[in-house]
């Protein structure tokens, strides 16, 4: 691109038009390039690109439960459960603090409607592949690693005890930031 720049020969819309294409030649080869190396494993593990070739959907599944009969069960009423306590001796003590009420279930037979539930069948489609980059923002691991450093410095003497970190010169966990092998457990 420096050469096409440079060049005084061309005027200047010329000059455009070649500095455009190389740079889509350029961005071009740059993408089979790294296609190449994702293909290869040349990266290392979440880091770089990977090659998407499959994507998820999610297609429903209707199905008609005709009508029917069911067993409904209903609160009728209630009885109190009293409550007792037994001393060393043996003796029971009644508590009425401490009843409390127990429900009453009845059943009876219902007439349920024909109704149409739906269902999700979830499965992997193939698509062209295409690179997807991995997310390594440095926001969350700075978070990741002021996390982590955080639990693991002492702040008095019951923490050096513990082999916990002191950091140097009086430093402060969230400015000691670890590199990115660390968090790639």
């Amino acid at each position: 691109m420096s050469k096409v720049q440079n060049a005084d020969n061309f005027d200047r819309h010329i000059r455009e038009k070649s500095r455009h294409s190389l740079r889509r030649k350029e961005t071009e080869d740059k993408k089979k390039s790294r296609f190449r190396a994702a293909k290869n494993g040349e990266y290392s593990y979440v880091c770089g690109y990977h090659i998407k070739e499959d994507r998820l959907q999610r297609t429903p599944v209707y199905k008609v439960i005709p009508a029917h009969t069911e067993s409904v069960k209903e609160i009728t009423g209630y009885t109190t459960h009293r409550y007792y306590w037994y001393d060393k001796e043996g003796y029971a003590h009644r508590d009425p603090r401490m009843d409390y009420d127990l429900p009453i279930y009845t059943y009876k037979t219902v007439m349920v409607p024909e109704r149409t539930i739906v269902k999700h069948t979830w499965e992997y489609l193939p698509i062209r592949p295409y690179l997807r980059r991995y997310d390594i923002r440095k926001k969350y691991f700075k978070q990741l690693a002021s996390r982590k450093v955080r639990r693991r410095v002492a702040f008095d003497e019951e923490d050096l005890r513990s082999n916990r970190v002191m950091l140097a010169n009086g430093g402060q966990y969230k400015f000691v930031h670890c590199i990115l092998e660390d968090f790639l457990w």
